[in-house]
Protein backbone atom coordinates (compact mmCIF):
# COMPACT_ATOMS: atom_id res chain seq x y z
CA UNK A 1 0.00 0.00 0.00
CA UNK A 2 0.89 3.59 -0.09
CA UNK A 3 2.63 5.44 2.69
CA UNK A 4 1.34 8.72 4.02
CA UNK A 5 3.30 11.35 5.87
CA UNK A 6 2.22 14.44 7.71
CA UNK A 7 3.76 17.45 9.35
CA UNK A 8 2.24 19.35 12.21
CA UNK A 9 3.54 22.57 13.72
CA UNK A 10 2.70 24.70 16.69
CA UNK A 11 4.38 28.06 17.02
CA UNK A 12 3.98 31.54 18.35
CA UNK A 13 2.77 34.01 15.74
CA UNK A 14 6.06 35.87 15.77
CA UNK A 15 7.90 32.62 14.87
CA UNK A 16 5.59 31.62 12.00
CA UNK A 17 7.97 32.65 9.20
CA UNK A 18 10.93 30.79 10.72
CA UNK A 19 8.73 27.74 11.40
CA UNK A 20 7.54 27.54 7.78
CA UNK A 21 11.11 28.08 6.61
CA UNK A 22 12.23 25.12 8.75
CA UNK A 23 9.33 22.93 7.55
CA UNK A 24 10.19 23.75 3.94
CA UNK A 25 13.79 22.74 4.54
CA UNK A 26 12.75 19.45 6.16
CA UNK A 27 10.48 18.57 3.23
CA UNK A 28 12.88 19.74 0.49
CA UNK A 29 16.01 18.21 2.04
CA UNK A 30 15.09 15.02 3.89
CA UNK A 31 17.91 13.18 5.62
CA UNK A 32 17.80 9.39 5.22
CA UNK A 33 20.37 6.87 6.39
CA UNK A 34 21.65 5.46 3.06
CA UNK A 35 21.98 1.90 4.44
CA UNK A 36 18.46 1.92 5.86
CA UNK A 37 17.06 3.43 2.67
CA UNK A 38 18.76 0.72 0.59
CA UNK A 39 17.20 -2.01 2.81
CA UNK A 40 13.76 -0.46 2.35
CA UNK A 41 14.24 -0.23 -1.43
CA UNK A 42 15.36 -3.88 -1.64
CA UNK A 43 12.39 -4.99 0.48
CA UNK A 44 9.95 -3.07 -1.75
CA UNK A 45 11.55 -4.52 -4.88
CA UNK A 46 11.32 -8.04 -3.44
CA UNK A 47 7.61 -7.54 -2.65
CA UNK A 48 7.02 -6.21 -6.16
CA UNK A 49 8.71 -9.22 -7.75
CA UNK A 50 6.82 -11.65 -5.49
CA UNK A 51 3.52 -10.05 -6.45
CA UNK A 52 4.15 -10.43 -10.19
CA UNK A 53 5.32 -14.03 -9.72
CA UNK A 54 2.02 -14.93 -8.03
CA UNK A 55 -0.86 -15.50 -10.49
CA UNK A 56 -3.44 -15.46 -7.67
CA UNK A 57 -2.28 -12.03 -6.52
CA UNK A 58 -2.46 -10.67 -10.08
CA UNK A 59 -5.93 -12.13 -10.58
CA UNK A 60 -7.08 -10.66 -7.26
CA UNK A 61 -5.83 -7.22 -8.29
CA UNK A 62 -7.59 -7.46 -11.65
CA UNK A 63 -10.85 -8.53 -9.98
CA UNK A 64 -10.61 -5.65 -7.49
CA UNK A 65 -9.99 -3.15 -10.29
CA UNK A 66 -12.92 -4.53 -12.27
CA UNK A 67 -15.27 -4.48 -9.27
CA UNK A 68 -14.22 -1.13 -7.80
CA UNK A 69 -12.97 0.82 -10.82
CA UNK A 70 -11.80 4.30 -9.77
CA UNK A 71 -13.16 3.78 -6.25
CA UNK A 72 -10.70 0.98 -5.38
CA UNK A 73 -10.04 1.15 -1.62
CA UNK A 74 -6.42 1.18 -0.43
Amino acid sequence: GSKIGSLSMSMLKEHAYKSFELATDIIANPCFDPDNLEKIKQHALSNYKQFWDNPNAILGKLIDEHMWGDKLPN
